[in-house]
Formats: C-alpha cells, structure tokens, sequence
C-alpha cells in the first residue's frame, strides 16, 4: 500500500506482512535465516499424493519434498466480504494478498475508514498460476462466475483496493522473481498522471 502525500525521498517501508514457512512475523524470518532452518519437509498428502506422480529418477525425488504454508485455505468470509462460492474460486495467491495487505494496515493501527477513497495504491508482484493449472480442465458447466476474477492477476491488486476502498491505482505485475522488487520500484516512482481523474 503507497500512499501519494510523500515525495519519493522521504517514502519508506514502515510496516511488512511476510507469510513464510514456520514463520508469523518478521523477527521470526530474521531469526530463521540467521540460524540457518532448512523449512522443506516431505509433502503432505493434503496438498498431492507424491507416490502418484507419474515421475521417476531424480524427478520424482524432487517431487516428494517442498517448503509449504500452514492455513492458507482458511479465511474470514465476513471481514474480506466474501461468499463461500467467491471464496472456494479464489487463488491461495489472492487469499495471501488479502490477509497481508489488511494485517499490514491493522499493524499500523489504521483501518479502512482512515483510508476510505484515498489515492492510496496497490502495486503488486506475482508469478505462477499453479491453483488454476491444479484445477485442471472443466466443463462450462462446472465453472463458477467467480473463476475467472479468482484466478486471474489483474483482480488480486483490485480485490485489496475494493477492501479497503481505496481509490489509486492497483495493479499486478509479473516479471517471474523480481516480481516484488518490480512492483516497489513502480509505486516508488509514481507520478500523479497514474491516478485516476475524476470528471
């Protein structure tokens, strides 16, 4: 979240929300890393049965072991104004966006009304669309009329920015891992002709 009132020389990053493996703050990110935790772990048969892969050799080892977040499927419906329909099509990725992006705003002890049609903007990173490839090819008639907003990019940054009600620019980009960097260096320099005009 980049708030428009600061000239870049003074903007910083006062606040941050990592959601990593075995971690819940940025003191436990620190300290992991420091103390060298190696977080992979063999899959767990919730997220795919390793055994069933159709891989051998070196492939198949590879296969059977990751680095996985805990609860990522669970969300407070209410408090992201979500149906449960909305909510069983959305990505994990954007699920993450939403938990982050409002946990940031209450660290700082703000909520929605302080930033309530702000020109307050989202600029996100992602890559990979591994949920919607999981999902696998479907019928018309099994597609829901929240697959498309669920799993696509370009909603994630505005699916935050409808949250809060923020009225700047929200957008996605994808440039593999550079990614976060990408999108902080785009709200870094933002100019006044990105914001919307009103008539």
């Amino acid at each position: 979240l980049v708030a428009p009132t600061l000239p870049v020389a003074t903007q910083a990053i006062v606040v941050a929300g990592p959601r990593v493996p075995a971690c819940s703050s940025l003191g436990d990110l620190y300290a992991l890393t420091r103390a060298g935790v190696d977080c992979g772990m063999t899959v767990p048969v919730a997220r795919w049965d390793a055994a069933a892969m159709p891989f051998t050799g070196d492939v198949a080892r590879r296969a059977r072991y990751g680095v996985f977040l805990d609860g990522v499927g669970a969300l407070d419906l209410d408090l992201f104004r979500l149906t449960p329909l909305e909510a069983n099509a959305l990505d994990p990725q954007q699920k993450l966006v939403l938990e982050v992006g409002y946990g940031m705003l209450r660290r700082r002890g703000r909520d929605r009304a302080a930033l309530r049609d702000s020109q307050t903007g989202v600029f996100l990173g992602m890559m990979n669309r591994d949920a919607d490839e999981m999902l696998g090819p479907r019928g018309f008639d099994a597609l829901s009329p929240f697959d498309l907003t669920g799993n696509g990019y370009s909603a994630a940054g505005s699916r935050l920015s409808f949250l809060l009600d923020l009225s700047g620019p929200a957008l996605v980009v994808d440039t593999a891992c550079s990614g976060a960097l990408v999108a902080i260096c785009m709200a870094r320099s933002r100019r006044p002709r990105l914001r919307p005009t009103k008539p």
